[in-house]
């Protein structure tokens, strides 16, 4: 059996074969701490996502091709990002 050292970042050894114990899809690694804070981070970054870019974006779009003042413009950005 290969140990880690042999293998570069592909899983492949030094003679050019395949690894079969390598797999980067294995389920008894766990990368971090806490599973319920890392969805907790998750859905702050989505949200951190949604203000950033779909919002921003929503309110150009609406203020080079909507029609009407900019409180409705601004109201149907957020309809459209959220």
């Amino acid at each position: 059996m290969a140990s880690f050292t042999d293998l570069d970042d592909e899983g492949i050894l030094d003679d050019g074969q395949a690894d079969p114990s390598f797999s980067l899809f294995k389920s008894d690694v766990c990368t971090h701490d806490n599973c319920a804070i890392s969805s907790i981070r998750g859905l702050r970054n989505g949200f951190y996502y949604g203000a950033k870019v779909r919002i921003s974006h929503a309110i150009v779009m609406g203020l080079l091709f909507g029609k009407g003042n900019y409180f409705d413009i601004l109201k149907n950005a957020l309809n459209l990002a959220w």
